[in-house]
């Protein structure tokens, strides 16, 4: 699918902003503070209903507002469009497809692929392991549909048999290890399948990017790989569990290793090699679920450019268009008028297009929602045609 715009009302630094995207690789440019991060954010939240970066999507809301919309329309194969809004509210939040009132779960089904790079995201090297956990999670449930059911089963067993040693019930203990043995063992060979898949990817996107001998590896003992490995470390760590009141050992403890130069590179990178490693480990990933999932992903990279020198970013700039649609946030961009010249690349000043767009006279309401009051959208819309968008 193809992004075709972004538009944003009382969102953060806008009052009102349209951004239509032309090309296979969009650049905003502009100076701290004028928003290039906020369309970003604005795509991201309304195409997978969560926000960007921490804070919630409350925090998208411009200040003193009541409601705040952003909306994102895409292209299929077909030419078809489809439209998702978010509508926020300061108690509340809802995503619309096609104006109908939609669960974020559907999302996934009915638009590209997202890969998001941010530079929070480095925490993905040097973060614990439960960073990384989730985010492989999330790409296995992405590639492999029935993950997602099964990881939130495993949590649920996790937790009762934790709340069975914590309230001295041994007798329910065989049917939850049992449970989370089978659970865990599904877990570990859905994690292993993609990263095998992912290991040689990331390996040459790494190369591209500077960095030799990048591996990925999954990080777990040996006797925690099947079901009958983990059923025997469950019954081995009971009394240790009862006593600390949690779960010692499984899938929720593993962790997944990056190297570099066959160094952990949680300890042994600089800061631009695991900035690096990390957009390396996002490019792998768009290859993949181009290759599982038959569709292109849409690439939304805010600052990846810092800390990368010159050839680094050409680079950069020219996989990330190779593999998908994508939108990047700079404030340096001296060198990337050339990239116009050869590639499908734009640049859009972002304090230029904040400072031309103007408010619609009419701002229709979104579907109607047990979320929103229309007449309460209606008296906002009048104060934010009114408003400064300072």
């Amino acid at each position: 699918m193809h992004l075709e715009s972004i538009t944003l009302q009382s969102i953060r630094c806008f009052a009102y902003v349209r951004l239509n995207i032309d090309h296979r690789v969009t650049i905003l440019t502009g100076a701290n503070g004028v928003g290039k991060t906020t369309l970003l954010e604005g795509a991201y939240a309304t195409l997978s209903g969560h926000y960007l970066r921490p804070g919630g999507l409350s925090a998208l809301m411009a200040r003193g507002s009541q409601i705040s919309t952003a909306h994102s329309e895409m292209f299929d194969e077909k030419g078809r469009a489809r439209h998702f809004r978010l509508v926020l509210t300061p108690t509340s939040s809802q995503i619309f497809i096609d104006n109908e009132p939609a669960p974020k779960r559907s999302l996934v089904t009915l638009r590209s692929p997202l890969c998001v790079f941010t530079p929070q995201r480095v925490e993905l090297i040097r973060g614990q392991p439960g960073v990384r956990r989730l985010h492989f999670d999330r790409l296995a449930a992405l590639l492999i549909p029935r993950v997602d059911a099964v990881i939130r089963s495993y949590r649920e067993a996790v937790a009762q048999r934790t709340a069975c040693l914590a309230a001295h019930h041994p007798g329910a203990l065989d049917a939850w290890e049992e449970q989370l043995a089978r659970l865990g063992a599904e877990l570990v060979a859905a994690r292993l399948q993609v990263l095998e898949s992912l290991a040689p990817l990331l390996t040459e996107e790494a190369e591209q990017l500077g960095l030799a001998t990048c591996q990925l590896r999954y990080g777990a003992p040996d006797c925690e790989l099947d079901a009958e490995g983990i059923s025997r470390a469950l019954v081995a760590s009971r009394m240790r569990d009862a006593r600390l009141r949690t779960t010692t050992v499984g899938p929720h403890r593993h962790d997944v290793i990056l190297t570099i130069a066959r160094q952990p590179a949680k300890t042994f990178a600089s800061q631009g090699e695991q900035r690096t490693l990390v957009l390396a480990l996002i490019l792998a990933e768009a290859r993949l679920i181009a290759a599982w999932r038959g569709s292109e992903p849409l690439l939304l990279l805010d600052d990846p450019l810092g800390e990368l020198e010159e050839r680094r970013r050409r680079l950069l700039i020219a996989r990330a268009g190779a593999l998908g649609q994508t939108l990047i946030t700079s404030t340096d961009t001296y060198f990337c008028p050339s990239l116009t010249d050869t590639t499908d690349t734009c640049l859009v000043d972002v304090s230029a297009l904040r400072q031309g767009a103007r408010p619609p006279k009419h701002l229709s309401p979104p579907a109607p929602s047990t979320h929103v009051n229309p007449s309460h959208h209606a008296a906002t819309t009048t104060s934010l045609i009114a408003r400064d968008p300072q």
